[in-house]
C-alpha cells in the first residue's frame, strides 16, 4: 500500500505524480491488483483511493495524489486523462461522468462504511453498487419521478443497481404519453413508466416492446386510467425512503 513518509499534495492535476505499490485489497468482487479500500480511503496523507486503468485495461483501486485545493461535490472537474484517476476532486469523491471530448465531469462521493454494505452519508444519496465493484462504488443523488425535480435536459429514471431514482440525460427529448408505445425507460414523457403492454388498457400497438403509465402515490389511485390501480413499484426492499411510497399504475393482466 502506498505510505511510507509524507507526500504533499499537488497543485494542480498536472502537477501529480504517479504513486505504485504492491499489495492486494480482500473486498468482495474486487480482484487482484488494488493497492487500496475506497471506502476506508486508506491512503497515506495527500493521496486518495481511487479507481484507474491501467495500460493492459485492468481496473483497479490506487493510491493518488489530490490537488492542493480540491473541488467539493456537485462542482464541475476536469480530469487529466481517461483512466489515470488524477482528477480535481477531493479524498473520498472522483470526477464522474467523464465527457471523453472536453474531459470534464462532476465531482460525486465515494461510499462509505463496511463491506458488504456500502452506506452515503448524504441521506439524499443511495450508494450505487455495480456488478463489478472495481469500478466503484459511489453515492448517487436519487430523485422522485412522480415530481419534476431534475434540471433542464433530464428524466428521472431507475438506472442505477441500486433501483433507486436518479436524473440521467433525456436522449429522447419529447417522449410518449400515457397509453402509448414504448421500447424503453427512456422513452416516456416524465411522470411516465414503460411497463408492460397488457396492463395499460387502450394501448395495443402491434410489436411495441411497452406502454407508459402514469408512476403513483401506493393508495392513490387518481393518476390511473379506468381499470388500473397503483401497485407498489418495489417488491421488496426499497432502496431510498423517497421511494417507499412509490408505485405504478397497473391494469389486470
Amino acid at each position: 500500500m502506498a505510505g511510507g513518509g509524507t507526500t504533499v499534495a499537488a497543485t494542480t492535476i498536472d502537477d501529480a505524480v504517479d504513486e505504485s505499490s504492491s499489495g492486494a485489497m480482500d473486498v468482495p468482487g474486487l480482484g487482484e491488483g488494488s493497492e487500496c479500500d475506497i471506502l476506508a480511503q486508506d491512503c497515506a496523507a495527500g493521496l486518495k483511493c481511487t479507481v484507474t486503468t491501467d495500460p493492459t485495461g485492468r481496473v483497479g483501486w490506487t493510491c493518488v495524489p489530490v490537488v492542493a485545493e480540491p473541488l467539493g461535490t456537485g462542482e464541475v472537474c476536469t480530469v487529466q486523462e481517461i483512466g489515470n484517476g488524477l482528477d480535481e476532486c477531493g479524498v473520498g469523491a472522483v470526477c464522474f461522468d467523464v465527457d471523453g471530448r472536453t474531459l470534464e465531469g462532476t465531482c460525486v462521493e465515494y461510499c462509505t462504511g463496511e463491506w458488504p454494505d456500502p452506506v452515503c452519508e448524504d441521506p439524499d444519496t443511495v450508494c450505487d453498487i455495480p456488478g463489478d465493484v472495481s469500478f466503484g462504488v459511489w453515492c448517487i443523488e436519487v430523485c422522485d419521478p412522480r415530481q419534476s425535480d431534475c434540471g433542464a435536459d433530464e428524466i428521472c429514471v431507475s438506472v442505477s443497481s441500486s433501483g433507486a431514482f436518479s436524473c440521467g440525460p433525456d436522449f429522447v427529448g419529447d417522449g410518449a404519453g400515457v397509453a402509448q408505445p414504448c421500447d424503453f425507460f427512456f422513452s416516456c414523457e416524465p411522470g411516465l413508466a414503460c411497463i408492460e403492454t397488457p396492463l395499460v388498457p387502450g394501448c395495443m400497438e402491434p410489436g411495441a416492446l411497452g406502454c407508459c403509465s402514469s408512476y403513483c402515490t401506493v393508495g392513490d389511485d387518481s393518476p390511473c386510467l379506468p381499470g388500473q390501480q397503483c401497485v407498489p413499484w418495489f417488491d421488496d426492499e426499497v432502496p431510498h425512503p423517497i421511494h417507499e411510497d412509490l408505485g405504478v399504475c397497473e391494469g389486470p393482466a
